[in-house]
């Protein structure tokens, strides 16, 4: 059963997106059920490989609620339903779920950093502020739980603030140079500095497997190029690679990929693949079937949008994110 989750998550991630790694998840949980079928582990594993494996909400939420009514106090029952009703849009129901998982669990920082987001999503910056405040309380070195304090003052009131106090206390310590240098990297993109970012992302650049996603971090530094009036040079890096990007993606269909794809085309000058690539991204993941992760490409083909010169558009897709929970924020917009 563990194992079918496994996989399952490696493919929800785009860790590993084929069909092989989905067929061994259906191998692992079909065997799981075959010899414990009404085992609890089962039972929510089977969820995860509906949830993760093929993002069928309806089965996925079935069984976990199959756990959560015989063990109503078991916290990843009460959070994978959560998880579940914020794809959904069910907004209410996700914070009362995530609630819940916390105060069964109060040091499960999964279940506490979701709800922080999904309350920063929501705009609801003084409730989330105050859950981050007790994560920090014993967890308060942690760069992952600094960075979601730093983004509520950011996203409240533009404040880069929190952001400084970081870079300097990991500038302090030599043994996180690498933290410092990528917390400035990403003040220096929220304050708009073009110098400051061009100059981190360089040397962002030449640290091996500093990012996850180094293809995404090479094509946001071709558009500071681009945007700084160095077109020659954001040109160069995205086209000796384009061509590979784009059989990647086609042979193996990811979203994520799909936006960043974009991104490339739009230095590229090629507003029409710039569009479709934007397009195939939210036709993959519409927010009519995941309001949590589906508004990453529709604010993404905004953005692309406004690059090719169709304003009406771009303006009108703009005001309908600053609406909508987890769409894009007006300092986000003001400052980037």
């Amino acid at each position: 059963a563990e194992l079918g989750s496994v996989y399952a998550r490696r493919y929800f991630d785009y860790m590993e997106h084929t069909p092989e790694v989905l067929a061994n998840a259906k191998d692992a949980i079909d065997r799981a059920v075959a010899l414990a079928p009404d085992d609890p582990m089962v039972v929510q594993k089977l969820g995860d490989y509906y949830y993760y494996g093929l993002r069928n909400y309806p089965r996925a939420a079935h069984q976990y609620q199959l756990l959560a009514d015989q063990y109503p106090n078991y916290a990843p029952a009460q959070a994978s339903l959560a998880f579940i009703n914020r794809r959904l849009g069910r907004w209410k129901e996700a914070l009362e779920g995530l609630r819940r998982a916390v105060h069964l669990e109060p040091r499960n920082l999964r279940y506490s950093s979701a709800l922080v987001e999904t309350l920063t999503d929501l705009r609801r910056y003084d409730e989330a502020e105050a859950v981050q405040r007790e994560v920090l309380a014993h967890d308060g070195d942690s760069f992952y739980q600094m960075t979601l304090w730093a983004l509520i003052a950011f996203e409240r009131n533009g404040s880069t603030g929190e952001f400084e106090k970081m870079e300097k206390k990991f500038a302090a310590d030599p043994k996180r140079a690498q933290a410092a240098l990528l917390v400035r990297y990403r003040v220096s993109r929220m304050k708009g500095d073009l110098e400051s970012f061009i100059q981190t992302a360089g040397q962002i650049r030449e640290i091996q497997g500093f990012f996850r996603f180094p293809w995404e971090q090479e094509c946001d530094y071709a558009m500071a190029l681009k945007i700084s009036g160095d077109t020659v040079q954001a040109k160069a890096l995205l086209e000796k690679r384009i061509g590979t990007e784009r059989d990647n993606v086609e042979k193996e269909p990811q979203p994520r990929s799909w936006m960043t794809l974009s991104v490339a085309y739009t230095v590229l000058d090629d507003d029409a693949e710039a569009l479709h690539c934007a397009q195939t991204a939210v036709d993959l993941v519409p927010e009519s079937a995941d309001a949590n992760e589906g508004t990453r490409y529709t604010g993404n083909r905004a953005m692309i949008l406004a690059w090719a010169g169709k304003k009406d558009e771009a303006i009108a897709e703009v005001a309908r994110q600053l609406k909508i929970p987890g769409g894009l924020k007006v300092e986000e917009l003001r400052k980037d």
